[in-house]
C-alpha cells in the first residue's frame, strides 16, 4: 500500500516543462550562413585570395555592396555557360567588390526549371536584335557555317543583351528601393512634435 500511494504521489507532482528554445529569426539564419573573418581565417581561401577576402562589402549587407552582387550575379547567370555561373558570380562579385551571398543567390534564377523559358527569351531577343540592325547575312560562308551562326549569333547576342538589362535593373531597383525603405523607416521613427500651444 505504501508503495501504492507513493507512486500516486510520484504522478501527482507537477513537472515544469521544458524549457523552448527561440525560434531564430530568418534574417539570423542566413547570417549564421555566411562565413566571417574567424572562420576564414588561415582557410585555402585566405591564402588564395589574400587579406582581401575580409573585405566588409563582400559579406556584409550595404546597400551598394547588395546592389553590385546581385548586379554581377544576375549578369553571369543569364550568360550561356551552365555549370560555371556560381563560380563566375563569385568570382565577379569578388572583382567588383561586391556581396557575395547575393551573387550567390540570384543564381538560382537558373535551374532547369526556368532555363528553357530563359534560353527561349534571349533566341528571341538576339533574332530581333539581328533583324533590326541587318546582321542576319554572312555573305559567301558554306551553308554549314551559316546554320551554325544563325543558330549561335542570336543566342550570344541575346543573352548578352538580357543579362546587361537585368543586371542595370537590378542595380538601379535596389539602390532605388533601399533609399525608399530607408526614408520610410526614417519617417516612421522619427520623433513626433508636440502640439504648440494654444
Amino acid at each position: 500500500m505504501e508503495n501504492a500511494s507513493s507512486l500516486l504521489m510520484e504522478e501527482s507532482v507537477p513537472v515544469a516543462p521544458a524549457p523552448s528554445v527561440p525560434r531564430r529569426s530568418l534574417k539570423d539564419r542566413i547570417r549564421a550562413l555566411i562565413p566571417t573573418a574567424t572562420t576564414l581565417r588561415g582557410t585555402w581561401i585566405h591564402r588564395l585570395l589574400g587579406e582581401r577576402v575580409f573585405e566588409p562589402t563582400l559579406w556584409h549587407i550595404t546597400q551598394n555592396g547588395v546592389a553590385s552582387g546581385l548586379a554581377v550575379g544576375i549578369f553571369t547567370t543569364l550568360l550561356p555557360i551552365p555549370g560555371l555561373h556560381i563560380i563566375a558570380a563569385v568570382a565577379a562579385a569578388f572583382w567588383v567588390r561586391g556581396n557575395i551571398p547575393s551573387a550567390l543567390g540570384v543564381t538560382l534564377v537558373a535551374n532547369p526549371f526556368t532555363l528553357p523559358f530563359l534560353f527561349y527569351a534571349q533566341i528571341r531577343v538576339g533574332h530581333t536584335f539581328c533583324r533590326l540592325t541587318g546582321t542576319n547575312d554572312y555573305g559567301d560562308l558554306p551553308r554549314e557555317f551559316k546554320r551554325l551562326m544563325h543558330a549561335a549569333k542570336p543566342f550570344f547576342i541575346g543573352s548578352v543583351l538580357t543579362a546587361a538589362a537585368a543586371a542595370a535593373l537590378l542595380y538601379f531597383g535596389t539602390h532605388a528601393l533601399w533609399g525608399f525603405f530607408n526614408k520610410r523607416r526614417a519617417e516612421i521613427t522619427a520623433p513626433v512634435p508636440p502640439n504648440p500651444p494654444k
